[in-house]
This record gives structure tokens, sequence and C-alpha cells, in this order.
């Protein structure tokens, strides 16, 4: 079983023993986390280490060899992506992946269609919205292949806000980004976890995102190669042997 939330709380996600392969050749080893309301657990390793292919496997774009990922006490195992997305799991995938086409006004509706039935009034999330990406409420009408990137990495969670998610899913947020745009960003992740919504982020500037997160697991050779309860006492040796040395401290205790 994975190690239980920092806050004492229930979990609402548990991954156990989960197992993803491509062609035989394994990309996930037998991971396992947990993730409580309102908390931040960072994901962090090498590339390749299979931290995107982790967060598909909960969205179940990607089938497992093996285990199985609870949702709120209910296996996701059966489940398509969008009754996923149905159930509160949104994902910001790497690269955004905004329709430019569009204007940021429809990029906006097409998050509010995943919105359960039971969810608070729309207006009001859309004001919440607003308030945290000003930059994309003044500009509602601009095709947002026309926004900056960081702009569109604002739009790409918004857009997942509105389908007003228990647990969102962030794959690379800070990739492509000048360093004040990923403060801004990181700066909306702190006020989402405040609003209660909990936060799986995956991220390549691992400092950063071990310091900010409640809790960071290191994914190497698609394994958790080491946990970390707070990010104020993180042990940079440990980290990189974390990196570099998975087969010495695999699944250590944090």
């Amino acid at each position: 079983m994975p190690p239980s939330p920092t806050s004492g709380v229930p979990p609402i996600l548990d991954v156990l023993d989960v197992a993803v392969e491509y062609g035989g050749v394994p990309a996930l080893s037998g991971v396992s986390l947990s993730i409580a309301p309102g908390e931040v657990v960072a994901i962090v390793g090498p590339n390749g280490a299979g931290k995107s292919t982790l967060l598909k496997a909960i969205m179940r774009v990607e089938p497992l060899s093996s285990g199985d990922i609870i949702w709120r006490g209910n296996s996701l195992i059966p489940a398509t992506p969008d009754k996923v997305a149905r159930s509160g799991i949104a994902y910001v995938p790497e690269g955004r992946h905004i329709f430019g086409e569009l204007t940021v006004e429809e990029n906006l509706r097409l998050g509010a269609i995943s919105r359960p039935s039971s969810s608070t009034d729309l207006a009001e999330a859309r004001g919440w919205v607003a308030s945290l990406f000003p930059v994309i409420a003044e500009g509602r009408n601009r095709h947002a292949g026309l926004l900056s990137g960081g702009q569109q990495q604002q739009l790409a969670i918004a857009r997942a806000l509105l389908a007003d998610p228990d647990l969102l899913l962030l794959d690379e947020p800070s990739l492509g980004l000048a360093p004040l745009i990923i403060d801004a960003v990181f700066e909306s992740i702190a006020e989402i976890r405040d609003a209660g919504t909990a936060v799986l982020l995956v991220e390549q500037r691992a400092q950063k995102a071990m310091e900010f997160a409640d809790r960071s697991l290191v994914l190497a050779g698609g394994l958790i190669a080491d946990r970390f309860g707070d990010g104020r006492a993180i042990d940079q040796d440990r980290v990189r042997a974390a990196y570099f040395d998975h087969s010495s401290s695999q699944d250590a205790d944090g």
C-alpha cells in the first residue's frame, strides 16, 4: 500500500502497484502512491522515467499490465477517459493541447463539458478562474493560438478547472516558460490547492516542485526511487542518488 498522506486525511486516489508496458518493455513497474484532498504531490525524475505515463494511466489513456487505481473507493480500471474526467479528475497534458483555431472563450466552454451536474454554479467557477488568470479573462475573444506560451498554459489550466475537478493532473506546467511566468503558474497552483483541489504535479524543475509540494516522489526507471515528506528538508545528495542510482534507493521511506 502507498504511504498515507501527510495531512492524515483519507486519500481520494490510491495508485496500487501499477505497471505499464510498451511493446513488452516496462514503462512503470509496481508504482504506488496516494493523494488526499487539497494536497499537492510532486512527481520528479529523469527524462524517460515514466512520469507522463503515470498520469496517462490514471486518466485511463494508457492500459495497465497489472495493478489498480482506486478513485474515491472505486476502481478506475473499467473506466474510459471521458468517464474519468466526469468523475472529478482533470488532466493538463504536457504541451498544453489547447485548440489554437478556437477562441479563448470556446476553449473554456470545452472544459465545462465534463463538469458534473452536481457541481456548483458555472458562473461562479468562471469568475474564480478569471480571478486566477486575469490575462485570459481579458482576451476571451482572441484566438488561443495567438496567446503567448505562458498564457496558453494558463488557459489549459483554466479549461481543466471548469470541469470542477477534485484532482488536477499537471504534466510539466513550467515547460518552455520564462522564470517570471513559471512563478505565476506556481502561484495559481497554490491557490487551486488552497481551494481544496488536490494536485498531482509532474515537473522537470525538481527543486522548485519539491519545495512547493506537500510530498514528493522521485520516479526513475519506472520505479519509485525515493519519497520525500517535507520539501524544506530535502537532502540534495539523496535526490541525486534517487535520480541516478535508483537501484540502491528504491522506494525508500520519506
